[in-house]
């Protein structure tokens, strides 16, 4: 085969440059893994694939799902030879060869079926069918879905269910994912469902309805329903990774409590929603008093201990709207904001120092820190600074200087106290 054709590249640099070495002249599309191998197979006209067995990625449905988006194409995968057992496994996938890492030119090509010009005398064959309309508009769907991933779960879902209805060219189309359920289309009397699994785990259904459907096409629909569930699964691991890379990023690991970056996020984010509503907001900051001399005395692993004890009891004093989280070191924030739902008994807005003594300081005071022992140093305290929007500040960085400013006065006032911030708010007699 000649060539100035397309080849379709999955994997990583190397292998990409490897192979426009051993096809002179092909036009060389790239990715990285095969989720992306198996959208850009819709998007781009490729003669040849070409896959890297240790691309990020469930190898056997990719090549299933490539398999069915580019019927003429010739598919090779390349891998280590500790690899060829995996690779000769998804040969039934719609693999047509294999080759070894490294690459040697003439292996490759072979593989290909694939000549230079000079070989074959510059003759260049037909290019492959144009995928159809629907084809085209299907595999673009697929484009909308994929940038879904790390949104939320239904809207995500839902996308599924249009690409889905699209690619079976069906008149409805329902997809089920751990409960959540999305149909769209219409309901006709002729189904063809399959379950979505994760090992032996059933973690969802696809269900496509067709007005009607012959025996030949609905053999064929049952086929190719596994390789949309395997592309529907990548999809959905994929935004599953990114959802747990995202909460690992937004939490303090010592504590299990949001972190800073989540705090200055959603505090940004309410203070404009605030500001639209006419809502009120406060963000109490506050440390443990004397922390250096728990670390000193009983060590570090101890006065770790003591951070997650303070952690816990402000998530077991606080409603489930406040944001709570650790600010840095032994010091925490925590936001109180109206709520969204009907006002109850004891959920009120803290509009006071003393509300928020009765609920911390009393809490704290009235805990038995078993952590530190009966040669702890002192009894565990807090010092903290109340300051409310709109009156103490109107951004993220107003609130936190005057909360901060309010929590110094309390150390100065004698600690164990919350304190208002504001230029009127009176210093606090004496510990509470």
């Amino acid at each position: 085969m000649a060539g100035t054709l397309t080849v379709l590249v999955v994997g990583d640099v190397p292998l990409r440059d490897a192979s426009t070495r051993a096809l002179p002249g092909a036009v060389a599309e790239h990715c990285t893994d095969l989720l992306s191998g198996v959208l850009q197979a819709g998007r781009v006209r490729a003669s040849h694939i070409i896959l890297s067995a240790e691309a990020d990625g469930d190898l056997a449905p990719a090549v299933a799902a490539i398999r069915k988006i580019a019927p003429h194409a010739r598919i090779v995968a390349a891998c280590p030879p500790r690899l060829e057992p995996r690779v000769r496994l998804a040969r039934r996938h719609g693999i047509d060869d294999y080759v070894v890492t490294p690459i040697a030119d003439e292996e490759l090509r072979r593989a290909l079926r694939w000549s230079t010009p000079e070989e074959a005398g510059a003759s260049h064959p037909p290019p492959p069918p144009s995928p159809s309309p629907a084809d085209r508009e299907a595999w673009q769907r697929l484009t909308h879905v994929l940038n879904q991933i790390g949104g939320s779960n239904g809207g995500l879902i839902e996308g599924w269910a249009h690409w889905l209805r699209g690619v079976a060219r069906a008149s409805g189309a329902t997809v089920e994912w751990n409960g959540c359920a999305v149909r769209t289309g219409e309901s006709d009397p002729i189904r063809v469902e399959r379950l979505i699994q994760r090992g032996v785990e059933v973690v969802g259904r696809i269900v496509l309805d067709f007005p009607q459907l012959d025996a030949a096409a609905a053999r064929e629909a049952e086929t190719c329903a596994a390789d949309w569930v395997a592309v529907i699964l990548a999809g959905m691991a994929a935004h599953d990774d990114l959802a747990a890379w995202r909460r690992l990023a937004l939490t303090d690991e010592l504590t299990g409590l949001h972190n800073r970056r989540f705090f200055e996020r959603e505090l940004d984010a309410l203070l404009e929603t605030a500001i639209e509503r006419r809502q009120r907001a406060t963000l109490l900051l506050f440390d443990i008093d004397d922390f250096k001399r728990y670390n000193d005395a009983l060590g570090h692993d101890v006065g770790d201990a003591l951070l997650r004890e303070i952690a816990m009891l402000l998530m077991r004093c606080s409603r489930r709207e406040d944001i709570v989280c650790r600010y840095g070191g032994d010091e925490f924030a925590v936001v109180f904001r109206d709520s969204p739902e009907p006002r109850v008994v004891g959920s009120g807005h803290p509009t006071a120092a003393d509300a928020l003594h009765e609920r911390f300081l009393r809490a704290i005071a009235e805990h038995s820190f078993r952590c530190l022992g009966p040669s702890a140093p002192a009894t565990v305290t807090v010092s903290g600074g109340l300051a409310g929007f709109p009156w103490d500040g109107r951004t993220r960085s107003e609130l936190v200087r005057a909360a901060d400013a309010a929590l110094m006065r309390a150390k100065a006032a004698g600690r164990n106290r919350i304190v208002l911030a504001g230029p009127d708010a009176a210093d606090p007699g004496g510990p509470g």
